[in-house]
Parts: structure tokens; C-alpha cells; sequence
């Protein structure tokens, strides 16, 4: 086990950072009707009625895409409803509103290397809805890791973190943690050498609320690649064998 070790990505640095952008998700409704009823649900209760409808589609595909289910129709869209500068450089990893987490070409390009399972990629290209026409020509993609792993050991990390990262009600029956924002943080989680043995290289651990985790191998690939200030956290291992 010299040296190796697993990482996740620190998804409270990415929720401080992350940007008021949208997905369009036709799944749920198409983007002008949505925005259309938006418009008209004060005046017209057709309009309201169809319109919370289509709302708690898209609420159903957030809870699926929080919960790392595989989603059965990717999104069309990345748009925002306020003007942005055309020269915007978004970072390699970055959060949009409802905790979406998209990635740049470099970052996918890198992603693709890697055993992915059965963790979904799904392009989107970035449109200004104020000015009607395309931010830039660059292509995005939203990251869904639904391949789940489990090498968390939480008794291991105690009292302190029984206290302060647990959920107070479980899960569908099980204990279920916030995930580290912190390096400090991150040392009350302890996780099982077999991790190094994964046969994926990013997965989700069901015990860690929306959790992602990567292997050491990606890590430093990222890592080479120039893509170091993307907030990772090292984790802790036990060796059990």
C-alpha cells in the first residue's frame, strides 16, 4: 500500500464556488415551454397547473441524479438567465444550481481513460438565454457517477465523527454521513485497503451522501495534467488483511 491512497473530491469547496447556471432537462418538459409557463402560471391556472407538473419532473430527475441513479434521457442544455461574459473560463470540476456537477473537455478527456462502469457523461453546450445565442463554442458535460463502491469503516472514526457527520435519521434503514470539507475533516473517515483494488476509478460510497471518490491513479493523472486545484481530499486507509 506504499503511498497509495484514494481521494474525494471536497463537493463543499465545489458547492461555496459553484454558479447560478441551469440544466435544460427535456426529460421533464422542453426549455421554451418551461419558461413559458413560468410566465404565464400568475394569470392563467392552466398555465400554473401544467407548469408545477413539469416542476415536479425536474425535482424527480434532481432526486435521481443526487441519489446516483443513472439518468434515462441526458439534458440538451447548460444556460443561464443572466448575461455572462464570453471570455468566462469555468474550472476543470464546477457545481451549477441543484447541485449538478459538470466538467470541462480536458477533465472528461482524462475521465475517459479510466474505468468508468456504468457512471454516466453526457454533453451539453452552454447558451445565454438573455442575448439568445451561445456563451461560447465550448462543450461541457454533466458528471453522474452511479457506479457505488463500499470501503467506508465509520466506527473507526469514533465518537467525533458519530457526532458531527452523521445523519440524525438513517436512510432507508442504514446510517448514512456528510461528506469531508475539510483535510481535518477528512481524517475521522477511514476506509478499507481493498479500495485500492476497486474496479472502477470513480465511484459513489452509499454510506457518504453524495459522495465521489476516485482512485489514486486518476488522482495523479488529474494531478499531471495541470488540473491540481480541483479539491480533492485524501482519505485514510486500513489495512485488513
Amino acid at each position: 500500500m506504499a503511498n497509495k491512497k484514494i481521494w474525494t473530491v471536497n463537493l463543499a469547496k465545489l458547492k461555496h464556488n459553484r454558479f447560478g447556471f441551469d440544466l435544460s432537462l427535456p426529460e421533464a418538459v422542453d426549455l421554451p415551454t418551461y419558461l413559458y409557463l413560468k410566465t404565464r402560471m400568475n394569470d392563467n391556472e392552466e398555465a400554473k397547473q401544467k407548469y408545477w407538473d413539469s416542476h415536479e419532473k425536474i425535482v424527480a430527475i434532481i432526486e435521481l441524479y443526487r441519489n446516483n441513479k443513472p439518468l434515462s434521457q441526458p439534458p440538451d442544455m447548460l444556460y443561464t438567465t443572466f448575461e455572462v461574459n464570453k471570455n468566462i473560463v469555468l474550472p476543470p470540476l464546477f457545481m451549477i444550481s441543484d447541485r449538478f456537477i459538470l466538467a470541462t473537455e480536458v477533465f472528461i478527456t482524462i475521465l475517459q481513460r479510466f474505468r468508468l462502469g456504468k457512471t454516466q457523461i453526457f454533453p451539453v453546450h452552454f447558451y445565454d438565454l438573455v442575448l439568445d445565442e451561445p456563451v461560447n463554442m465550448q462543450t461541457y458535460y454533466l458528471l453522474n457517477v452511479c457506479e457505488y463502491q463500499s470501503y467506508f469503516i465509520p466506527e473507526l472514526g469514533g465518537e467525533k465523527l458519530a457526532k458531527t457527520q452523521k445523519f440524525p435519521l438513517q436512510v432507508e434503514g442504514k446510517d448514512r454521513y456528510l461528506p469531508p470539507a475539510e483535510k481535518n475533516e477528512s481524517k475521522l473517515y477511514f476506509f478499507a485497503d481493498t479500495a485500492l483494488n476497486s474496479p472502477v476509478d470513480i465511484w459513489h460510497e452509499p454510506s457518504i451522501h453524495e459522495s465521489i471518490f476516485i482512485s489514486d491513479a486518476l488522482a495523479t493523472a488529474l494531478i499531471s495534467a495541470g488540473l491540481g486545484k480541483i479539491p480533492l481530499l485524501p482519505c485514510q486507509l486500513v489495512i485488513l488483511s
